[in-house]
């Protein structure tokens, strides 16, 4: 629970001990040139990192160090190189937004969102992935042992009802960027990625929740898990922008 096991995130990892759909692993099959993925466990400035810049339990608010490091590292890169740069956001904002409402409102989300592609669009040929967060009051469902002990720190409002009310909103404004004109070009293209925006927790077949799915904080994403989603991302990215999977 304590490490970043970068190698196994679903949109920016590569994991060489198994068949984990990762979206890089499965771009590798279609050009071994592909390169920047993260491998191995560490935080941002790891060597293992690479361009994976994400870090751990971030809001939207603090985007842009992450978009000056990116910048940093791109730079021994031909900027003429094509980029898929993920943005996976709003998770962590959504568990804290019963904490101090101002701060995480749906005009402030948006806000936060457009600075960064604002900032992004210095780069040339880059598709801006951004993936839509899940409704986090889905984890009301994990139950017992540390889901309970752990929840309040990670996600203390998962329980309030306003808080699925401020992901439709969320989704919402990141549809609204992915259409507004402003944020295309020629060599830059913002698309929404929406195969968690009306996920349901799995379930066993005894009807349970299905917690091979989850770290063992019962909130972030199993090994399993990520490999799932590195599929549906894939899946996403080759849909058409208006029939894409939710």
């Amino acid at each position: 629970m304590f490490k970043d096991y970068r190698a196994t995130s679903f949109s920016a990892g590569v994991y060489d001990k198994s068949d984990l759909n990762t979206l890089p692993a499965t771009l590798l099959t279609y050009n071994p040139q592909l390169t920047g993925f993260s491998y191995g466990d560490g935080d941002e400035n790891s060597p293992y990192a690479r361009l994976n810049v994400a870090v751990t339990g971030a809001v939207s608010s603090e985007l842009m160090p992450q978009v000056e490091n990116l910048f940093s590292k791109l730079s021994a890169f031909d900027p003429k190189l094509w980029k898929l740069v993920s943005l996976f956001i709003g998770g962590n904002d959504l568990c804290d937004s019963c904490t101090a409402p101002d701060n995480f409102k749906r005009e402030v989300f948006k806000a936060n969102l457009q600075a960064t592609i604002d900032s992004l669009k210095e780069l040339r040929n880059v598709i801006l992935s951004m993936v839509l967060p899940p409704d986090v009051t889905l984890l009301s469902e994990l139950t017992g042992g540390l889901c309970s002990i752990l929840r309040p720190f990670e996600c203390s409002c998962n329980d309030d009802p306003a808080t699925s009310t401020l992901h439709a909103e969320y989704c919402a404004a990141m549809h609204e960027l992915e259409n507004d004109p402003n944020n295309q070009r020629e060599d830059f293209f913002v698309v929404g990625q929406p195969f968690l925006e009306l996920i349901h927790i799995p379930q066993t077949p005894e009807g349970q929740p299905d917690m091979s799915y989850f770290a063992p904080d019962c909130f972030h994403f199993s090994a399993k898990a990520h490999s799932v989603a590195g599929l549906a991302l894939w899946n996403n990215l080759m849909e058409p922008p208006t029939q894409k999977k939710t």
